[in-house]
């Protein structure tokens, strides 16, 4: 199905790992998210230990594509749990089928450092055309296993003011 020009602006909390996110918890093969803007806090409280989180601002994780989409929200986990993983500011996880393209996302993400992204928390699948506000985390994906290069710019909050990206 497709999820098209939507906006969410509540909080959600999750405490299992299925998949939690301000626009869909689970996108699977086929869906498409498109236009859509979440300010949402997207909070996990998992209390399990090595868990694949699939938290994000925009969806829990992909196997289908989100595109055109931005977070400005917060996206949290307990930074406790060392070691769990799939957090990011647009998506949880990305799996080989997924793809993110032309989005940005301004939003905090906390949590795991080893397994938190301002995009992704994981990813397998493509990413392309996307942009992440400088300090928001230590990296653009935590874990990145995809095939292809992922096309992924920092910008300052100077840069994202200017130009075309306004």
């Amino acid at each position: 199905g497709t999820i098209e020009n939507c906006v969410f602006t509540g909080s959600i909390t999750n405490s299992v790992n299925y998949g939690t996110g301000g626009i869909s918890g689970r996108s699977f093969a086929g869906s498409i998210i498109t236009g859509c803007i979440s300010t949402a806090t997207v909070k996990n409280t998992c209390g399990y230990y090595n868990s694949d989180l699939n938290t994000g601002g925009i969806a829990g994780y992909t196997y289908g594509t989100i595109e055109n989409c931005y977070f400005t929200g917060e996206v949290q986990a307990d930074a406790s749990k060392t070691s769990n993983k799939a957090i990011g500011g647009i998506a949880g996880t990305v799996h080989a089928a997924g793809t993110i393209k032309n989005s940005y996302t301004i939003g905090s993400v906390t949590g795991p450092e080893a397994g938190i992204g301002a995009v992704a928390g994981i990813n397998s699948g493509a990413i392309t055309n996307v942009y992440y506000l400088e300090g928001t985390t230590a990296n653009a994906v935590a874990s990145n296993s995809a095939s292809s290069a992922i096309d992924v710019s920092q910008k300052t909050s100077g840069e994202m003011k200017e130009g075309l990206f306004a």
